[in-house]
């Protein structure tokens, strides 16, 4: 695993050529203190604009013991505000994945593709 799992969101703005941090996900070593996802790697982060707002979606990945993560996030670039979108139908979802692809459609759909999960 990575030496180092972070939940932080950083922004990177090209004009200024500047990053700045903006927030996270659940404060580190404060179980069941969230305002967003867990710390996590191997996700994927897709924009899309929904409403004629910019969002950023997150699904999957890996936490820090490995297990394969199946929940879905949605991070209003405007607010910085985190929404949990899982689960949207539990017995529809996905098995958790991560190091998959994702890529938003002109019509704002998130479409995830492979990855790697236990159930292969």
């Amino acid at each position: 695993l990575p030496p180092c799992i972070g939940s932080e969101v950083l922004c990177f703005e090209p004009e200024a050529r500047r990053w700045s941090g903006v927030g996270g996900g659940c404060a580190p070593g404060t179980p069941g203190v969230c305002s967003g996802p867990s710390p996590r790697f191997g996700h994927s982060f897709t924009g899309t604009v929904v409403g004629g707002v910019e969002k950023a979606v997150l699904y999957g990945g890996f936490a820090k013991n490995g297990a394969e993560c199946s929940d879905c996030w949605e991070l209003d670039c405007s607010s910085f505000a985190w929404r949990s979108l899982y689960p949207l139908i539990p017995e529809n979802t996905p098995e958790g994945r991560g190091w998959h692809s994702a890529v938003c459609t002109e019509d704002g759909l998130v479409v995830v593709y492979g990855g790697l999960s236990k159930g292969g």
